[in-house]
């Protein structure tokens, strides 16, 4: 009778004991916070900045045709809608008015003041709204066409224009929040210039205002370091921007400094080659200089996509 009795309770406790051992433990914040630490700690490291660079030029010297072919599609619209035939910029005249403004400025100082204006002018044209048409235009067959090549595909240059436009609206909603995101920076940037240029600032508030510069400025790096990428992911088929804001949060979440680190690579070497190029050509073919100024914020622009791309890439892994 006893033996009995202690079976029926011992089924009675097994089911309870084996759903005991069956539930997991839900994690607390912490716990989650740790767990996505170990797995991005166990993801293959990032690629440095310069092999992200090497692997860019590699890129480009392989698909170098269907590139060339997209920017100057690119440069020929540019030119007749927005730039037109005429040089904006006349390098002699340039130089000669620096020379006569400075009271007998050196031969470098006179090459590096044209040298910052050719770089600073880039593409600007006086129709802003079409040249930023433009641009979103060749962001998006950029972005289409590196994620088929990435992927192995033949494309083609009308391929390249027709099929990359399907995302449009996503896009830009999505770079209207990577736009929001750089209004701290924006402040901080007024802010700074009011300090610097009225010169009647005191030293503890000029103070105060660089620091909140760089409070500012680093608010909007840490947001834009996720919503870049999310550029990239809202153009894949049926993507919505919130679903690709979140899903590039997740993306670089723990890696941002890394990124970040990365990303400082790009302009120090796109001014290395615009150095390169312009300097001499400002020296010995002043006629060249703005011209070749031009086709390399084109390149630069397109040079960009694909760091930045071949970087998401990375993190992907």
């Amino acid at each position: 009778m006893v033996n009995k009795t202690q079976t029926q309770n011992a089924k009675k406790v097994e089911p309870a004991a084996r759903d005991s051992s069956n539930r997991t433990r839900k994690l607390n914040k912490k716990d989650t916070k740790k767990q996505a630490k170990r797995t991005v700690a166990n993801k293959p490291k990032l690629a440095s900045g310069l092999m992200l660079i090497k692997g860019c030029l590699q890129f480009c010297s392989k698909n170098a045709r269907l590139l060339v072919l997209i920017n100057l599609v690119y440069i020929i619209l540019h030119v007749l809608l927005v730039r037109g035939l005429s040089s904006p910029i006349d390098v002699t005249d340039l130089r000669d008015t620096i020379e006569e403004a400075a009271d007998n400025p050196s031969k470098t100082a006179t090459t590096l003041s044209v040298f910052s204006v050719l770089v600073s002018r880039g593409t600007s044209g006086s129709d802003v709204l079409l040249q930023l048409i433009l641009f979103i235009l060749i962001s998006l067959v950029m972005i289409w066409t590196l994620r088929q090549l990435f992927g192995n595909k033949i494309v083609t240059l009308k391929q390249a224009y027709y099929n990359s436009t399907s995302q449009l609206v996503p896009f830009l909603l999505t770079a209207g929040w990577v736009f929001l995101h750089l209004i701290p920076l924006a402040i901080g940037t007024v802010l700074l210039q009011y300090a610097t240029y009225g010169g009647s600032v005191p030293g503890l508030e000029l103070l105060i205002i660089i620091v909140a510069f760089f409070v500012l400025a680093g608010w909007s790096l840490y947001l834009v370091s996720a919503s870049l990428f999310a550029l990239y992911i809202v153009t894949l088929p049926d993507m919505t921007p919130l679903a690709a804001l979140r899903s590039a949060k997740r993306l670089v979440r723990y890696r941002r400094i890394k990124i970040l680190l990365r990303l400082a690579v790009l302009p120090v070497f796109l001014l290395v080659v615009y150095a390169a190029v312009l300097l001499p050509s400002i020296l010995y073919l002043p006629a060249l200089a703005e011209p070749l100024s031009y086709v390399l914020s084109i390149a630069s622009a397109a040079f960009t996509h694909i760091y930045i791309y071949h970087l998401y890439r990375e993190l992907l892994k």
